[in-house]
């Protein structure tokens, strides 16, 4: 009987200190997650930033190009 009530309360604290560890756990996932959607959003912003220098270079060259053209007529 005595090991019994022994071996239920180690099971019991076992549950406990488990329990504990979990949310320690599922916080650096979180922070984790929100750290890799932070990064994902730098990147598409980067690449966003990218395409809007292109499509200005390019309409600089076309205005460059149509002025040119202009002239030479």
């Amino acid at each position: 009987m005595k090991n019994s009530l022994m071996i239920i309360a180690f099971c019991f604290l076992t549950g406990i200190a488990s329990a504990q560890e979990n949310p320690k756990q599922e916080d650096a996932k979180n922070v984790q997650a929100q750290n890799e959607k932070a990064a994902r959003k730098d990147a598409m912003k980067k690449e966003a930033d990218a395409e809007k220098r292109r499509i200005d270079e390019m309409k600089k060259e076309d205005e460059k190009l149509r002025k040119e053209k202009k002239d030479s007529k």
